[in-house]
């Protein structure tokens, strides 16, 4: 099953795994898409990156401010 990031951020946003960088494989990364001419874009992720971006401080912080919040699919 997957899940929808609904965003109103201004651009895309990458968010990643700090705690991972300098490691020896790439650190995890998930982009989701910036708004388009002015509305709201949704992104799919899967269930991982779901649970990936509900933990991400950075992405926590977007989603109190109501600029992004993941929804089920379908």
């Amino acid at each position: 099953m997957s899940k929808k990031v609904i965003s109103k951020l201004e651009a895309a946003t990458r968010y990643t795994d700090t705690a991972a960088l300098g490691a020896p494989s790439p650190p995890r990364s998930v982009t989701i898409k910036g708004l388009h001419r002015g509305a709201a874009v949704v992104t799919e992720v899967s269930d991982a990156d779901a649970a990936f971006l509900a933990a991400h401080p950075h992405f926590i912080e977007h989603q109190a401010r109501g600029f992004v919040k993941i929804v089920e699919a379908g």
